[in-house]
């Protein structure tokens, strides 16, 4: 998957080399979480792609601090804070990663929902004996 610096809509004025330095490092951490990512095609490709280039504009807008955005506009609804100490320092949001995980799996199973097991189901039923039948008969 190829994202070039054009394809962040940052503008005029954009620092091409740390754009792509930025790519590079969002592309690589995703891999991280989301190892089929570089064999997407198609819809899922684009799809992996905008979660990508998200990440990538809100990065780049915090630390180059572009004219006429202020740091809590770059961070989205994250952090209203302007001192950068208190900026958040993980590159994905939580639902970013979930988002490309959930891509990457239904890519995986041919565009479905990823097949999983649900959480508190139930054994067939007979498949364990009957609970009552195992307890100790007392005499009464």
């Amino acid at each position: 998957m190829l994202i070039t610096p054009d394809e962040l809509g940052l503008g005029d004025g954009v620092d091409q080399a740390w754009a792509q330095a930025d790519i590079g490092t969002v592309t690589a951490r995703a891999s991280i979480f989301a190892p089929s990512l570089h064999t997407l095609t198609g819809e899922f490709e684009k799809a992996a792609k905008g979660v990508l280039i998200d990440v990538v504009v809100r990065r780049y807008k915090t630390r180059n601090l572009l004219p006429g955005v202020s740091q809590s506009k770059a961070m989205g609804d994250r952090s209203t804070s302007s001192d950068t100490k208190d900026l958040p320092r993980a590159l994905f949001w939580p639902e970013q990663i979930t988002e490309l995980q959930a891509i990457c799996a239904a890519a995986a199973t041919g565009g479905g929902p990823p097949v999983v097991a649900a959480v508190g189901a139930f054994p067939e039923p007979g498949r364990y004996p009957d609970p009552a039948e195992r307890l100790p008969r007392w005499p009464v």
